[in-house]
């Protein structure tokens, strides 16, 4: 790669290609205007990798034709992503004859956002002394009287459309936000619609988003990362993607210079604005916007990276008390199950060693399975029966104050009484945990100080990770506790049951300086 900054799909082919790059990058600078900023109605000049990537987008084949047909270009805010975008839908409707009626379609998930591109569309024409001669702008839509058919299009994902049909360019601005079913039915509408085109393209721009896993821009991404390890997964597919990697400083000017390649071009003083941006904003919103990371979720409970630095080797061993926090409705789309086990240890005096078990549902929201699964419940309660017969010693009391032999299960009666009373009757110390303030306040509080302090120790069990990651803190009037985000899908499952396992945990912690007892 040419920088450690910039991870792309093309810079591992070795080769050179025939590009009409060079034409497109002279039309935009000799036709385009800024459209907004100091510069405004000055002509556009072209950045060093506005250049580049014009260069590669519109590589050449043996036929000269375009090889390229879809694209995704990320990178932070304030890098001019936008303005790009719109310089390039002008060209493929006026200056492009690959196809005689272009269908150009500006697309955003908002009617805000939609407004963004197409009004930098639409003040270029209206600014450009070439352009406004060409053109006639409308409200929602661009036309060319000397192109019968010819027109660029605003659309909004938020209002539904057809308007993807037949088209020959779709740019798509601000991808992350595409996040709801509406959005991902309009996207597919869009780039269904380009198939009878000769030499279509898709132009996905974006910075990055919330939740890589789920997201329909975390699944573009993850395809591109595929890419840069190997192009020719698709040869079609141009990936462009700037970042720092995990080991850069998120805090340090160096990295916010690599990572911004307009970098004293679209703000007069990016160091002061990124200064200013990084004093008021948390670090995930930082890094999401201003660092083009990928979160998971917008206002962490846990300071990032925390989570990852308590994964550790140590083991549940069998002659500790276990206390257990499960989660979970019975036909809900996850079930967990999460233990804690108090251990002696030197340097922190105790520390805290967690398991995790979860089951999910396997098919993904839009698969045509995932309404009919269901949890085999036998399997959770097969592997509570399992942890009592392994961890033997008596944890906490029952509810009459009787010493029960085995773990103590700590569950939410409003979500599984009838379960918990078989597994009672069974020999199982099963303990109400209601998931009130009362319980879930502390629980959080004594899950974030052993987190941040490092005396929790997990084995790296890459879901519980997620369920974790995607709970956020609830301001209470005398607290605060974690939560699902309003509007989110994201399962924290395990999350709770962590914190419902840490509450039984610290009922009995030993006594010490440096450990005080919270409650």
């Amino acid at each position: 790669m040419s920088t450690p900054y910039l991870l792309n799909s093309v810079d591992r082919l070795g080769e050179r290609r025939p590009t009409a790059g060079t034409q497109v990058i002279r039309w935009i600078e000799a036709t385009c205007v800024y459209t907004a900023g100091p510069l405004i109605g000055q002509p556009v000049r072209l950045l060093r990798w506005q250049k580049r990537f014009i260069l590669w987008l519109f590589s050449l084949d043996a036929e000269s034709k375009r090889i390229y047909r879809w694209a995704l270009l990320g990178m932070p805010k304030k890098n001019g992503k936008t303005e790009l975008a719109a310089w390039l839908g002008l060209y493929f409707l006026i200056g492009d004859d690959a196809e005689p009626a272009p269908h150009v379609v500006c697309a955003a998930a908002s009617e805000e956002q939609a407004d963004l591109v197409y009004g930098a569309c639409r003040r270029c024409v209206e600014l450009s002394p070439v352009l406004a001669d060409l053109v006639e702008p409308f409200e929602r839509v661009i036309l060319v009287p000397s192109r019968p058919g010819a027109e660029l299009r605003r659309v909004a994902a938020s209002a539904g459309t057809n308007d993807g049909k037949n088209s020959s360019v779709v740019i798509i601005d601000e991808l992350h936000e595409w996040t709801n079913e509406r959005g991902r039915d309009v996207w597919n509408i869009l780039t269904n619609g380009v198939g009878a085109r000769p030499q279509p393209m898709i132009l996905q721009i974006t910075t990055a988003g919330v939740d890589v896993d789920t997201s329909l821009c975390g699944e573009q991404y993850q395809f591109g990362k595929r890419l840069a390890l190997d192009p020719a997964l698709d040869p079609r597919y141009l990936f462009w993607w700037y970042e720092p990697p995990e080991s850069a400083d998120w805090r340090s000017p160096e990295t916010w210079r690599q990572v911004n390649p307009s970098w004293g071009a679209t703000l007069p003083d990016p160091l002061t604005y990124l200064q200013d941006q990084q004093a008021k904003k948390t670090e995930s919103v930082f890094r999401r916007y201003f660092c083009n990371q990928w979160v998971l979720s917008e206002n962490i409970w846990l300071p990032w990276g925390a989570w990852d630095r308590c994964q550790g080797t140590a083991e549940l061993e069998p002659d500790r008390p276990l206390y257990v926090g499960i989660d979970g409705a019975l036909k809900r789309d996850s079930f967990a199950i999460v233990a804690v086990q108090p251990q002696p240890d030197d340097g922190n005096d105790w520390r805290y060693v967690t398991r995790a078990w979860i089951w999910e549902n396997p098919y993904p929201r839009t698969h045509a399975q995932h309404a009919a699964w269901r949890l085999n419940l036998q399997e959770p309660m097969n592997r509570l029966r399992a942890l009592r017969e392994e961890y033997p010693l008596a944890a906490l009391h029952d509810e009459d104050e009787i010493e029960v032999p085995g773990p103590a299960f700590g569950y939410d009666p409003f979500m599984m009484e009838l379960v918990a009373q078989q597994l009672r009757d069974e020999g199982l110390n099963m303990i109400e945990v209601p998931q009130t303030d009362a319980r879930m306040m502390p629980g959080s509080e004594a899950a974030y100080r052993d987190v941040t302090t490092g005396r929790l120790v997990h084995d790296g069990e890459p879901v519980l990770r997620r369920h974790v990651h995607g709970a956020v803190p609830k301001e209470k009037d005398r607290g605060w506790r974690i939560g699902r985000a309003r509007g989110s899908a994201r399962r924290i499952d395990g999350a709770v049951a962590l914190v419902m396992a840490e509450y039984l945990a610290h009922l009995t912690e030993p006594a010490s300086d440096e450990v005080p007892s919270v409650w």
